[in-house]
Order: structure tokens, then sequence, then C-alpha cells
């Protein structure tokens, strides 16, 4: 099972911290069954420390709880100049697990688990505005 968290607008200092206990609700193996989440970020336009800071927290609440984490669509400026300066992103890149949009991730996915990802997928929102 993968799950996708969507932002769209804006992560930052107002809002980043809301979204903290829907990550570790989502992240429980006994409350969703997941191997994979992907964080999608196409529609996220705005990031500040705040929200770089709470992103890396989501990643680690998910990989604490024993999941693969990809990050797709960090395509805005502010979004790709914010998140390529930081440890996290860029040991992601370096693990293959950021795509340049969600259906690249999922076909991914699709590879490693020989399994149609249509067959397996969760999508979750998450509204950053």
């Amino acid at each position: 099972v993968s799950t996708q968290s969507t932002w769209a607008g804006q992560l930052n200092f107002m809002n980043a911290k809301n979204h903290l206990e829907k990550v570790r609700v989502l992240a429980d193996p006994e409350i969703v069954e997941t191997k994979y989440v992907c964080i999608a970020l196409r529609h996220l336009y705005y990031i500040d420390f705040d929200g770089v800071d709470a992103l890396h927290q989501f990643i680690d609440i998910f990989t604490s709880f024993g999941k693969t984490v990809f990050i797709s669509g960090a395509i805005h400026g502010n979004v790709k100049k914010m998140l390529k300066n930081h440890d996290f992103y860029r040991e992601r890149v370096t693990k293959g697990h950021v795509f340049e949009n969600y259906k690249f991730a999922m076909e991914y996915c699709s590879q490693i688990t020989e399994q149609s990802h249509h067959d397996w997928t969760i999508n979750m929102h998450i509204h950053g505005d």
C-alpha cells in the first residue's frame, strides 16, 4: 500500500505544525497499512524555514515507522531552492527517491514492488493553505 500526501499553497510557520499530528496518525501501521509514502509538492508554491523543518519531521515520522518516503513535484522556484540546500532532501535525491511528478514516483514503486500502483495506492491530501 502507498500513501500520497499533497500540499497546496504554502507550507510555513503558520500551518506546518497543524499537519504533524495528521502525519503521525497516517504513519501508524495500525491505522494506515502502507509501505510507501509519496509527498507530492506540485501545488506547493511557497515554503519557509519552518515549513522545510516540518517536511523533514514528516519524513522522519514516516521512516520511523519503516516507510519508504518519496518526494515528487518540487518544481516551483522557492520550494526547489529551499529544499536543495538541506541534507534530508539531498539524501532522498541520492537514493533516487525524488521525482519530477507523482506519476514517475508511482511507476518506480510499481517496478520495485512488481505490482501495479493502482492496486495499492491510497491518496491522502493535506492542504497547506
